[in-house]
């Protein structure tokens, strides 16, 4: 296999610095087939199974095989997550509280836009700043009291990587954050005062990939803390100060890029407050926690280059504090395990 390695400006140097523009709210830009007719490529080269990346799909990207537009050397991109699960239900019912960072069930994702800058460096070293703003599509516009958890100004992201490879074999390893302010909304005043949210993670990646196999392990581990001066204000908090950690483990196995199955675990785990996780039915927690863990599991077939068809089941072994009567009444972590399925298409 011929390793590709990424040099724009020189050799050992800055091989890419470009604008970047986060917008939760538009079409992502995703690598599809098209790129291969493009590019005489295979598809295998760059994916593991939508969406995951080999270490050359991430360099592909970095040099601009998102949508994008501007002059040599910048572009512009739109993403909408940050991670794994790539895609799953969107009426399932979800724990009561997640970090701002945590993938698809951050709170901010789908609804921030930011511009940042990113620098690749000898094909190693990965570092990015960027800043979101609220970007919240329907409901009132300008931004009122009716809509929830709106960024109050700019909330400074970053992210510092180191990547590694040899023979067929890519390991790398990360840190990133974001420090935002937030109003709750949601019937209350979008007013001066805002709650603080310093979310700070750790992501550890490896894989392996030969010929028509392919395997992937992940680990992210989240810690958020929570200044809730507004929300205790306002009576949607009781404590002034909370924490959120979290860690997700995540294994992949791929076939021929056509079949590939992935198992997950992932837990949550924070400070207790009777009134932030007020007891509900469905959605509160009888005991006034937001812990939730549980597991995944994932098959994904590609019949075609633009076909995927996609099964993923969620099971629960504890949802918003408790295994059993969690919200005081009588529904069970398990109820909420859910089956999901997607037919994905491309043209």
């Amino acid at each position: 296999m011929t390793h590709l390695r990424p040099h724009l400006v020189g050799l050992g140097s800055l091989s890419l610095l470009a604008l970047v523009l986060l917008c939760g709210s538009t079409t992502p830009g995703w690598a599809i087939p098209v790129f291969a007719g493009q590019t005489v490529v295979a598809c295998v080269t760059c994916d593991t199974v939508f969406l995951g990346l080999t270490p050359i799909g991430d360099v592909f990207s970095l040099r601009g095989a998102a949508d994008h537009l501007g002059p040599d050397n910048s572009d512009v991109r739109y993403v909408h997550a940050w991670g794994f699960a790539f895609s799953g239900s969107s009426v399932a019912p979800a724990p009561i509280a997640a970090a701002k960072i945590d993938g698809n069930a951050g709170v901010f994702a789908q609804r921030a836009a930011g511009l940042g800058v990113y620098a690749w460096l000898d094909g190693h070293l990965y570092a990015e700043l960027s800043g979101y703003a609220a970007s919240i599509p329907g409901g009132a516009h300008p931004l009122d009291s009716t809509q929830s958890t709106v960024i109050h100004g700019l909330a400074p992201y970053w992210r510092l990587a180191y990547e590694q490879r040899w023979d067929r074999n890519s390991i790398s390893a990360g840190v990133f954050g974001m420090d935002s302010n937030a109003h709750h909304g949601s019937g209350a005043p979008l007013q001066i005062v805002a709650d603080r949210f310093q979310d700070d993670a750790a992501d550890v990646q490896y894989q392996f990939i030969n010929g028509n196999h392919a395997g992937t392990l992940l680990a992210t581990y989240i810690r958020e803390s929570q200044t809730l001066n507004a929300s205790v204000i306002d009576q949607f908090a009781e404590n002034a100060t909370n924490t959120l950690k979290t860690l997700k483990l995540t294994g992949e196995y791929r076939f021929q890029r056509k079949l590939s199955c992935s198992v997950g675990y992932f837990t949550t785990k924070g400070s207790a407050d009777t009134i932030l996780y007020a007891a509900a039915p469905l959605t509160g927690g009888a005991n006034g926690r937001p812990d939730s863990s549980g597991y995944n599991a994932e098959v994904n077939y590609l019949p075609r280059l633009n076909v995927k068809l996609q099964l993923q089941y969620i099971g629960y072994e504890r949802f918003n504090g408790l295994k059993t009567d969690y919200d005081g009444a009588g529904r069970s972590a398990s109820d909420y395990s859910t089956l999901y399925g997607l037919v994905w298409l491309s043209f």
